[in-house]
């Protein structure tokens, strides 16, 4: 998803300047170029250029070849280099679109072999996938560098599907119920049914219900069909003796989440 950046034969500060977030290989490429066309440089030696900044306080080496400027901290932008089809989701997704705030998590799904870490208390936390992902993504721009995000209509939909990657329930059915009137909402629930999940597509049901959405025919009948055919739990973890079976959707759900269901509270 990269694009391949221009060739560089500006200062390494002036490379800086520009470049909040880079990587070593990166660095590389441009320090060939840098200084006087007569020079030769060799892009070994750029490594013990990164240090000598490192020292000075300049920039920080956050991770084995990964660097940022140390007066400019983009957490959607670091995570975007962490691995080459990086796509901001879920938790990470929802901050992006100003829905919620930085947390202290910040994921993303990736097709590469790539670890989580924590820098500046955020975990930097991979969902990996067997493919990159294509469809429902948006190329935003984060100091003139490209970040990759899922839709807010995918966002939604994916943490339904990975509640250990969302918001608590009860604060996401908020979220959802103040932005829906203004989404895709054929885009969600085909999202919801390619995931091939009865219990996310009923999930996304109870969610439109209680936010009001008047959905049409065709749109309904994909969530009936295609949701929980038998009762569910809707956080099975969660059950407490005040959860109550709402018929409409097959799910047991729990009391944080009962009291935005149409006609109660």
């Amino acid at each position: 998803m990269k694009e391949p950046r221009l060739p560089w034969t500006g200062t390494p500060l002036e490379f800086f300047a520009l470049h909040p977030v880079f990587l070593l290989e990166e660095f590389e490429a441009a320090y060939e170029n840098m200084g006087r066309s007569s020079d030769t440089r060799s892009p070994r030696s750029a490594a013990k250029i990164l240090a000598w900044h490192v020292k000075e306080g300049r920039i920080l080496n956050v991770r084995r070849g990964l660097y940022v400027r140390a007066d400019h901290f983009d957490p959607w932008l670091l995570a975007s280099e962490l691995a080459d089809d990086v796509v901001i989701s879920h938790d990470g997704a929802l901050s992006f679109h100003r829905v919620t705030g930085l947390g202290h998590r910040l994921s993303f799904t990736t097709s590469s072999r790539t670890s989580g870490f924590v820098f500046d208390e955020v975990i930097y936390q991979p969902l990996r996938l067997k493919e990159p992902r294509i469809g429902g993504i948006l190329e935003g721009k984060r100091s003139g560098q490209s970040v990759f995000v899922t839709s807010l209509e995918l966002t939604f939909v994916d943490c339904l599907a990975v509640l250990e990657r969302a918001p608590a329930p009860e604060e996401l059915i908020v979220h959802f119920g103040q932005r829906v009137k203004s989404l895709d909402h054929r885009a969600m629930i085909r999202h919801a049914l390619d995931l091939e999940s009865p219990l996310v597509v009923s999930r996304l049901a109870y969610f439109f219900i209680c936010a009001r959405v008047d959905l049409d025919g065709p749109e309904k009948y994909l969530l009936e069909t295609h949701g929980a055919q038998r009762p569910t739990y809707f956080l099975r973890s969660a059950r407490t003796e005040q959860d109550r079976f709402i018929r409409r959707c097959n799910l047991i759900v729990p009391p944080d989440l009962l009291r935005f269901w149409p006609g109660t509270g």
